[in-house]
């Protein structure tokens, strides 16, 4: 990861961080505020767990996450139709500058993310929240030589 990258992520997480600062109303446990909102205790009173930062804590609580997630795609579509690396070589228009089609063809990728989390209230009014995330990306390629030799290929794998 280079210096701008670096740079970019800090910049995102620390605006994400801040972002996730939730200022809210301190009720007493259990007290309805307003119709059809609930300051409870219990799970129940939560959102799912996919919504990230949607409650508060009480002063002095804390809360710790760990969410997984695993993709995998293989092989290309154009709309539901299957299409092979050498159609795309020799058929598919280059959007960029560059050789009329494209000869860098992705195969197969798998992406495994570990996201981080932790909760703390200061405060009854503020509950602060952080995430870090590490992120794993594999992708295999087939190389196509320019100059209409679709037929000769170099296959790289990157992780």
């Amino acid at each position: 990861m280079n210096n701008k990258q670096l740079r970019t992520n800090l910049f995102l997480a620390g605006t994400l961080c801040l972002l996730s600062l939730s200022v809210a109303h301190a009720d007493s446990p259990g007290e309805v505020s307003s119709p059809g909102t609930y300051y409870g205790g219990s799970a129940s009173s939560h959102a799912p767990i996919g919504v990230v930062g949607e409650h508060m804590h009480k002063k002095g609580e804390y809360m710790f996450s760990y969410r997984f997630s695993h993709m995998h795609m293989e092989g290309n579509r154009i709309g539901n139709n299957r299409v092979s690396p050498t159609q795309i070589a020799t058929t598919v228009p280059n959007p960029f500058a560059g050789p009329p089609t494209l000869r860098v063809v992705p195969t197969k990728m798998t992406m495994q993310m570990h996201m981080f989390g932790g909760m703390y209230a200061p405060t009854d009014w503020v509950t602060l929240m952080a995430m870090a995330s590490y992120v794993e990306k594999n992708m295999d390629h087939t190389t196509f030589a320019g100059g209409g030799w679709p037929s000769c290929t170099w296959k790289f794998y990157n992780k």
